[in-house]
């Protein structure tokens, strides 16, 4: 049902409170656990999606991966590229499934795009406020 509002209604706080009544009523089916993190990222609600992180990591038969995917994109959300980079490097040295690989690459690839445009645009944001430093070398 969580997934249903989700996805298809579009109603998070109730999506939400499914997530919770399955986590309660099995807390160890892994299944649950990526559904309702992907949840909370969309939603934006980073301070219970980094304390469900740490709950899931512990259920037996969760996917690494597809956690240290949500981290990712989480640590990209709130601009924090290298660390994001970091986890991404971690996923793919425990990753078993071409497939996942493939996505885990192109997220990587993704993320070296934005760590280069951050480095890059520190450069043009001080030329943009003094338009005369385009045309002096020093």
């Amino acid at each position: 049902m969580g997934k249903v509002f989700a996805q298809q209604l579009k109603d998070f706080s109730l999506a939400e409170s499914y997530y919770q009544k399955a986590l309660k009523a099995d807390h160890n089916y892994a299944e649950t656990h990526i559904n309702y993190l992907n949840l909370l990222l969309e939603w934006g609600s980073f301070e219970l999606l980094e304390n469900q992180l740490e709950l899931s990591k512990n259920v037996q038969g969760v996917n690494l991966c597809e956690l240290y995917l949500v981290k990712a994109k989480f640590l990209e959300r709130t601009h924090q590229f290298e660390l994001a980079l970091e986890t991404i490097n971690s996923a793919l040295s425990i990753s078993y499934c071409t497939e996942v690989d493939k996505e885990l690459e192109e997220f990587k690839a993704r993320l070296h795009r934005k760590i280069f445009i951050q480095n890059n645009s520190s450069n043009t944001s001080r030329i943009a406020k003094y338009p005369w430093l385009a045309t002096y070398s020093y």
